[in-house]
């Protein structure tokens, strides 16, 4: 926070913030504040352990056998470049699946982009220490998320953080892929032309269902029953 909300450059965004809104710098400082801690992950390794036994016990309940291709030579290019994951998104499960087969090869899970929508409690809490920071699907229009945002990804992209994000922006309900959204990815490859690293990989990935746990709910919504907002009990 002490990074992402400080420095000269940090200073003079928000002075030109204040003045086309007609807001004072203390109050956008104050809105930039609060808005850090709505997005911010907060990885714990204790909570990743804890996870890592729930997504088990879920996977095994669920399919008789998930496989990953590929972690070997990725491993080895991530130990070098920083790098991104952009999975196709099909289900609520794509993020435990990624985490939950990396964190079993012995590798560390990545940053994950997910939806406000899933900042409830307490599930919020769980995801956000398990690596997940919130994206408001409407950030163009919120001027204090779009500042915050795109100053801690370019941090998370200067320290080399594993990051994973949806270019499709949310699931699919029909399983065919949706047109791109260009934010973060445009945020990324900013901080990458602004020299905050020299090498930047990204790595799409392919996931496969037989079917997927949302079966239901996508049938509803796709014969014109509005979408189910998530809640613990969903």
């Amino acid at each position: 926070r002490r990074v992402v909300l400080g420095g000269r450059e940090f200073d003079r965004e928000v002075a030109v913030l204040a003045r086309r809104y007609g807001r004072s710098p203390a109050e956008v400082r104050a809105s930039a504040q609060a808005e850090f801690r709505r997005i911010a992950a907060k990885p714990n390794g204790l909570v990743l352990a804890l996870c890592d036994r729930l997504a088990r016990l879920l996977l095994g309940r669920l399919f008789s056998s998930v496989s990953a291709e590929g972690l070997e030579s990725f491993n080895a290019a991530a130990r070098l470049h920083p790098t991104v994951l952009v999975p196709m998104h099909r289900s609520h499960l794509d993020y435990i699946l990624i985490s939950a087969q990396l964190y079993a090869a012995g590798m560390t899970p990545p940053l994950v982009a997910a939806g406000i929508n899933l900042a409830f409690w307490p599930a919020g809490a769980l995801l956000r220490r398990a690596g997940a920071y919130f994206v408001r699907r409407e950030a163009s229009h919120n001027f204090i998320h779009g500042l915050v945002l795109r100053r801690y990804v370019t941090y998370l992209v200067k320290r080399g953080h594993l990051q994973e994000f949806f270019i499709e922006g949310g699931r699919s309900r029909s399983g065919r892929m949706l047109a791109p959204k260009h934010g973060l990815l445009s945020i990324i490859v900013t901080a990458f032309l602004n020299g905050a690293r020299k090498e930047i990989l990204f790595v799409p990935v392919s996931i496969t269902y037989e079917s997927v746990i949302e079966d239901r709910a996508y049938s509803a919504e796709n014969s014109g029953l509005p979408k189910r907002r998530e809640s613990f009990w969903s």
